[in-house]
């Protein structure tokens, strides 16, 4: 019915399955957690600020509706 990134390029040649839950940083499938790590590390962002910006912008469009 709907098709996501993952249900399409799961059949590729190139994807790179995970299959291992403590290993949430291998494969093209990764957690949250990981991939704010990784933001943290490689790109220095500051996770708590992006967090609150993330908020801000679910509280405004809450109000807009």
């Amino acid at each position: 019915m709907h098709l996501t990134n993952y249900s399409i390029n799961k059949n590729s040649d190139k994807f790179v399955f995970n299959n291992a839950d403590k290993d949430d940083n291998i494969g093209h499938k990764r957690s949250l957690t990981q991939v704010l790590s990784t933001l943290e590390k490689t790109d220095n962002l500051d996770i708590p600020k992006l967090w609150s910006n993330i908020k801000d912008i679910i509280i405004k469009t809450l109000c807009c509706a």
